[in-house]
């Protein structure tokens, strides 16, 4: 009977020992699921911030552009009537103001197509890692359930 009770105590203490051992690494899963939330909430608020900061951007250029399509409609009218009064140098330089204004025009609406792509190629890279997160997210939860049930296993014991 003692030899019994020996035993007995031994394997409550090495069950304790095991659970011990399981409530750390279940503690340790629980502050990586923290750190990975913190993690996403910070994503988030960088790219709500960046989000933010292009549309400001886009709409900077937008309004250069339509500032200089207004320049370029006056300077086009002020061409008419100079060729109306038959100013051949006003001509040419109210041409070539007209021609620097469209290339700045065009040049605008390209920095806007080309800031457009990399903020789509910004948000993919923003969905692909939302979803790298979301996985982490729930390997972290599957190897706590796991972990629970082997607690329980152990309990039971």
């Amino acid at each position: 009977a003692e030899a019994e009770r020996a035993r007995e105590a031994a394997a409550l203490e090495a069950a304790q020992e095991r659970e011990r051992a399981l409530q750390s690494k279940v503690e340790e899963v629980e502050g990586a699921l923290k750190k990975a939330q913190e993690a996403k909430r910070e994503m988030e608020a960088v790219r709500l911030r960046g989000a933010e900061e292009k549309e400001r951007e886009l709409l900077t250029k937008v309004h250069k552009a339509d500032a200089a399509m207004q320049r370029a409609f006056e300077e086009r009218k002020e061409l008419e009537a100079t060729l109306l009064a038959g100013a051949e140098k006003n001509e040419r330089e109210l041409l070539r103001r007209l021609e620097e204004s469209e290339a700045c025009l065009q040049k605008a609406l390209d920095d806007c197509e080309a800031e457009t792509k990399k903020l789509r190629g910004a948000e993919a890279r923003e969905r692909e890692l939302q979803r790298r997160v979301e996985e982490a997210e729930s390997t972290v939860a599957a190897e706590a359930k796991s972990r629970a049930g082997a607690e329980a296993r152990e309990k039971e014991l």
